[in-house]
């Protein structure tokens, strides 16, 4: 297939897609999409350290964390996999993975053949303390241009965002789960910081729930409508998959496949670079700047409502705040 333009219409005059592009607008729904790059940044910082230290995945701690809280009662998978954006056959192969290295019973829930119940063995406790201990301590790295004001507004501003979208059923990030949390395993971190960073992945997971249902409709997820997005702007450009991962907020291996996904669907064609082999060219098909025309602007209105309870001083300073993370992570 040929990389030559093949609608009339150009992707650049779609309104709202320079949103996508960083530091090319101020919109809310731009606001949003900053809010999802610092979380990320955030998370992968933390991740980083903490796989290095306790040979775990990030997946598995998290789980493991889920079943910590749950202390023998029942869970969900399906909220479960919500919560680790997996299917739920996935945490299924992970919980036994656990089950089989001794870090978690499990057994069928008596009250409801759907859930299980799982606790963890005792020697995960100081695992999972260690872990969090090795995170808080570069979850401070990272926000270290902030003051104890500073952190205080941060967490201001995103729990606004997050109080207007209601119950996001994030049982793992709700405020009492962290204050549990805090006082069976992890008694030594620095509040600020740490609430400030929960108040913006709580915040940025249920802005990017919302956002989910806008793109739904067409068998996207959000992240998928981003990539898309992202090919559009390229404009049958070489793709530069590092400055993606970090776009998207997930990782190389899941940037090719959701690539593959908008290939198969027709949305996108990809062809090696002729001046690098080892990179591609892409473009979006008429059918991919067709979806991105009717999806923008529903999800544009979607961030405008979210991002309502902020005055446009407020929106102004969070934008502020999570510009200094991205640019301090960046020079690290």
């Amino acid at each position: 297939m040929s990389l030559s333009p093949t609608s009339s219409e150009s992707p650049r005059e779609i309104q709202g897609l320079s949103d996508f592009r960083p530091g090319d607008s101020d919109t809310p729904f731009a606001l949003v999409l900053t809010m999802f790059r610092v979380a990320y940044l955030a998370k992968r910082e933390m991740i980083q350290e903490v796989e290095q230290h306790q040979g775990l995945s990030p997946t598995a701690l998290r789980l493991l964390m889920s079943v910590r809280l749950a202390d023998g009662g029942p869970l969900n998978l399906g909220v479960l996999a919500g919560e680790l954006a997996m299917t739920k056959a996935n945490v299924s192969r992970e919980l036994q993975r656990l089950e089989e290295s001794g870090m978690v019973v499990r057994s069928a829930d008596p009250d409801d053949r759907r859930r299980i119940r799982a606790r963890t063995a005792p020697h995960v406790d100081e695992l999972l303390r260690n872990a969090w201990i090795q995170g808080n301590a570069t979850t401070e790295a990272t926000f270290a241009p902030f003051s104890r004001p500073e952190c205080q507004r941060l967490r201001e501003l995103t729990e606004a965002i997050e109080h207007a979208l209601g119950d996001q059923q994030y049982p793992d990030l709700a405020e009492g789960s962290i204050n549990e949390v805090q006082r069976r395993l992890m008694p030594t971190v620095n509040l600020e910081v740490g609430r400030a960073s929960l108040a913006l992945a709580r915040a940025s997971l249920g802005l990017r729930k919302d956002l989910e249902r806008c793109t739904e409709p067409s068998g996207l997820t959000f992240v998928a409508f981003h990539a898309l997005a992202c090919v559009i702007l390229i404009d049958g450009g070489n793709l530069e998959l590092d400055a993606l991962v970090t776009q998207l907020g997930v990782n190389r291996g899941n940037v090719s496949w959701l690539l593959q996904g908008l290939d198969s669907k027709g949305l996108i064609i990809r062809e090696p670079s002729p001046d690098d082999r080892r990179r591609i060219r892409v473009r979006a098909t008429p059918a991919g700047v067709a979806l991105a025309t009717v999806h923008i602007p529903s999800l544009r209105s979607e961030c405008a409502a979210a991002l309502a309870p902020l005055s446009a001083a407020d929106r102004s300073e969070l934008a502020g705040l999570l510009d200094r993370v991205e640019a301090h992570v960046g020079e690290r």
